[in-house]
């Protein structure tokens, strides 16, 4: 609700951070990621409040004629910050993988079109197609989001330009130990300008915490914006 994204985005503000990414996944989340956006009292928090516009791999099988058009439409807003969360999701149970590649193709055209980055998600055995289908030119402000995949793939990402975001998984005790330990053996030094780090909220909640929240900030079940250092600061 809006009443829960303020108080969130209240703790944000104490925690330190400076903005949020609000995350369209499909047509009607995206409307309502603007008009939060939007929203009087959202931008009274004090915080810079965007949004991105888009259609999940999940939802791929939702786009129709009329998907397009209202993107296109909600992208004119200057709080339309990027496209997504889009991208391929190979994985069981997800849409037939050349309706997931259509819907992205359809995706990266119309961030070229209005010179906006892309918020791309990228699971299974994915990675090849997407780097096929996303133009060169868009890779410098193209986002790999919440990163879980392997060290290597994260070395190829950095290595082709593109930026990588890592979220509470990072974090993370046990699933996030492989990655750190391989992000540990790898020189990041030359592609520091490239990492970012997120919360995927309210997913990805770590359970590596530091002393830059209080122990109050974790109560809740969900992710929040205060959560940040962790990601942060959760590499062996």
């Amino acid at each position: 609700s809006k009443d829960e994204l303020v108080a969130g985005l209240k703790r944000g503000v104490e925690a330190g951070v400076g903005a949020v990414l609000l995350v369209g996944g499909d047509v009607e989340r995206s409307r309502e990621a603007l008009r939060l956006a939007r929203d009087e009292d959202v931008r009274e928090v004090g915080m810079k409040v965007v949004c991105c516009v888009g259609v999940h791999p999940a939802e791929a099988l939702g786009w129709d004629g009329e998907t397009e058009k209202e993107l296109e439409e909600m992208v004119k807003d200057p709080l339309c910050a990027a496209i997504g969360e889009c991208g391929l999701s190979y994985r069981d149970g997800t849409p037939p993988v050349e309706v997931q590649k259509w819907v992205f193709t359809r995706q990266a055209a119309l961030a070229a079109r209005h010179s906006l980055p892309l918020l791309l998600h990228q699971r299974g055995p994915s990675k090849h197609d997407l780097l096929s289908l996303l133009p060169p030119p868009s890779y410098p402000t193209s986002v790999i989001h919440c990163f879980t995949g392997r060290p290597e793939d994260l070395a190829h990402y950095l290595s082709l330009g593109l930026n990588v975001s890592f979220s509470g998984y990072l974090a993370t005790s046990i699933k996030g130990l492989p990655l750190r330990h391989g992000m540990s053996k790898t020189n990041l030094k030359p592609y520091l300008t490239q990492l970012l780090v997120e919360t995927d909220a309210p997913f990805m909640k770590p359970d590596l915490y530091t002393a830059a929240a209080a122990p109050d900030d974790y109560d809740n079940e969900e992710d929040q914006p205060q959560t940040i250092p962790n990601p942060a600061s959760g590499r062996d």
